[in-house]
């Protein structure tokens, strides 16, 4: 407990009182007239002596001990008065009792401390209780908080706890950072492999590590093989399908994982009638998509019996025009019976045009989109032949012309289809379908649709 310094010097004794004193005890020994009257002078001699010093300016050690007391008097706090009675000794030139101030400063300072200490330590626990309600004990930097709170309550067991759980949410919280990290890099090599892969398809890959390890073997195994790979999604699950590039024929098909739900949306009222009416225009598209694929595909493969059709037209030994049927049979005649060679090359070259000029009428029919439902007639089939092929009884550059005509038709769907497909038109029609759509190429003698 902290005390005054007036009490360091409240139990010495005044020398006035102590000079009295012995003035009386030698007064009351003194025997005879003359002792009496030397006894008395010399007390009278003292104290004018003190009284002469007073006088003089020079204060004995107990009125400068007093004024000090009176100057430190009204400080309330005792380090503060002890520090300033030190202050005023050392300046009236008393170091023995500067001394003794001095030690009690010293018992006062570690009193002080020590108070300041614990008063420290109660407003870290009120700090403490009041915080351990709004910290996290998930995170890491909420436990360093925690620890450092309880460290300066005075509470070493939490503390080190804390700080123990700090550092080990630190390590899964980097470990989870560097997972999140290379998943992000495995999804951005998924799709640098496969520049058309739906967004969240290349998510789901690269967020498993097995997965994609899975997904780069078929890929460069197929790489190896020289054939392609296609990532589709069949039922609920994704999976990888290697082909060959050349004839579409499908080599092996490898599931990768659940296909990822797709994200629901809020349907108002508005969108509801937009759901019906992209109900039935996707419906009708689709129809229309499935029969333009259709029919470009059978234009591209009479291609090569056009061009063929043409360079007998233009190069081979035919009969047409008015009457060729009847010199067709005259040609016949001297074919068989006169062994004539020019005329069997003519009979040979004529009936091989009339064939293929009848087997293209059913295609062009297709490929112009109009339909052949109740053509069944030979009279029927006669007439859309010589609107569309064209027969013998036709001259030659009529034949020729419509022949063009064919051609062009063909090719122009076929150029249409390479159009859409390049702007991805075709990119729903691919996904039902399972694969990839390519382009056909032609070439003047044989147009190519092994791709397909």
């Amino acid at each position: 407990m902290a005390t005054s310094i007036l009490s360091l010097f409240g139990n010495e004794v005044d020398p006035f009182e102590q000079q009295q004193q012995a003035f009386q005890q030698r007064l009351s020994q003194a025997t005879d007239p003359q002792a009496f009257i030397a006894t008395v002078g010399s007390n009278l001699g003292g104290q004018l002596g003190g009284l002469a010093s007073n006088l003089l300016g020079a204060p004995s050690r107990e009125q400068k001990i007093q004024k000090i007391y009176q100057a430190v008097g009204n400080i309330s706090d005792p380090l503060g008065q002890a520090q300033e009675a030190y202050r005023l000794f050392q300046q009236e030139g008393m170091p023995k009792e500067a001394q003794m101030v001095l030690q009690s400063i010293r018992e006062l300072q570690k009193e002080a401390d020590a108070n300041a200490r614990e008063a420290a330590k109660i407003k870290a626990r009120e700090t403490l209780a009041s915080s351990l309600s709004t910290l996290d004990p998930t995170k890491p930097e909420d436990q360093l908080k925690l620890a450092t709170l309880a460290a300066q309550a005075g509470e070493g067991g939490m503390a080190g706890t804390a700080f123990t759980a700090a550092g080990a949410l630190k390590r899964t919280k980097a470990e989870k950072e560097a997972e999140i990290q290379s998943a992000k890099n495995r999804t951005k090599a998924v799709k640098g492999l496969k520049k058309d892969i739906a967004p969240e398809v290349a998510d789901m890959i690269g967020a498993d590590k097995a997965i994609f390890a899975k997904f780069v073997d078929a890929t460069l195994l197929a790489k190896d093989e020289k054939n392609k790979t296609e990532i589709r999604t069949v039922g609920n699950k994704v999976k990888i399908i290697t082909y060959n590039p050349t004839n579409g024929n499908v080599v092996r098909s490898e599931d990768l994982g659940p296909a990822p739900t797709p994200t629901k949306n809020v349907i108002t009222i508005d969108q509801k009638g937009q759901g019906k009416y992209a109900e039935t225009v996707g419906a009708k598209t689709a129809e229309e998509d499935v029969a333009f694929v259709s029919t470009v595909e059978k234009a591209a493969d009479t291609l090569p019996k056009i061009n063929e059709t043409l360079k007998l037209l233009k190069t081979g030994d035919i009969t047409t025009g008015f009457g060729a049927e009847f010199l067709l049979n005259v040609n016949r005649v001297r074919s068989q019976l006169m062994a004539d060679k020019k005329a069997g090359k003519t009979v040979t070259d004529t009936q091989v045009l009339d064939a293929m000029l009848g087997s293209e009428v059913f295609p062009m029919i297709d490929a112009l989109g109009i339909g052949a439902r109740g053509l069944d007639t030979p009279a029927e089939r006669e007439f859309l032949r010589g609107v569309f092929t064209g027969t013998i009884q036709m001259n030659k550059d009529t034949l020729v012309r419509l022949t063009e005509i064919r051609k062009n038709v063909a090719e122009r769907a076929v150029a249409k289809f390479n159009k859409r497909l390049g702007e991805g038109y075709f990119k729903r029609y691919e996904e039902a379908l399972g694969r990839n759509l390519k382009p056909i190429e032609l070439s003047a003698q044989e147009p190519s649709v092994s791709n397909w």
